[in-house]
């Protein structure tokens, strides 16, 4: 009951999955829920909306599939639960899924598979041979007009005095221009602002194109694209 409690209070703490807590529990039709704007992500929830329902005796928030339950995992528990599944004999994405059945989160499946592909043990025991062999490259365009096409990217870099040790690179793609703008984290928030500070200094691009990052593959930058009518290109990192 321990743990239970534990994940119950990361829930409540969680500002997504405390939202959906209170969506559910206020029995709120998703498609007709009004959702704070600095909420992010709830549309990950919508495939198992009607099956979300609180654990009696706990108090979590639980999917619940018919035969079992699988309790709502906030995104701050997720490295600890994920780390310990896997450790716990270095199988592939299967059997590390099988030892998270009891929980489920967003996305859960790709960051399984990234966590299973970049463990350094199994890694050194297995090699490349677990690894994709031809990674989805997408499509580079090349610009015609300045700020065309905008090529973004973060860096990490040593921690300055005012504690932002991260960047946001912009390059023009026909000028090759290059900007950086300074961030404290490069979460999609940090490159959703950074973008809209260059974009008002220079112009707005017909495509912005990035690295598969989950700070630019999300849902607050699908619909930052979506609302300046940019098109999106996610490509494999180089």
């Amino acid at each position: 009951m321990l743990e239970f409690r534990i994940i119950e209070n990361a829930q409540h703490e969680d500002k997504l999955v405390s939202t959906v807590r209170n969506l559910v529990k206020e029995k709120v039709d998703l498609e007709k829920a009004s959702i704070p704007d600095d909420v992010y992500g709830i549309k990950r929830f919508s495939r198992i909306w009607n099956k979300l329902e609180f654990h009696a005796e706990s108090g979590c928030l639980t999917v619940n599939w018919g035969e079992k339950r699988s309790i709502v995992l906030p995104k701050s528990l997720v490295p600890t639960y994920l780390k310990t599944a896997h450790e716990n004999g270095h199988g592939g994405v299967h059997r590390t899924k099988e030892q998270l059945n009891w929980a489920w989160w967003p996305d859960q499946m790709t960051h399984i598979r990234e966590f299973v592909a970049s463990c350094s043990t199994c890694l050194k025991f297995k090699g490349l041979d677990m690894q994709k062999g031809k990674p989805d490259r997408q499509v580079l365009y090349r610009a015609k007009a300045p700020w065309e096409i905008m090529y973004i990217d973060f860096i990490q870099l040593p921690r300055s005095q005012t504690g932002k040790n991260y960047a946001l690179t912009v390059q023009c793609g026909f000028s090759r221009h290059f900007a950086v703008y300074p961030t404290a984290r490069c979460r999609a928030i940090d490159a959703a602002r950074a973008l809209m500070r260059h974009i008002l200094l220079y112009d707005f691009p017909k495509i912005v194109s990035s690295d598969q990052g989950k700070h630019f593959r999300n849902e607050l930058m699908e619909e930052l694209c979506k609302l300046l009518g940019i098109k999106q290109n996610l490509h494999v990192a180089f």
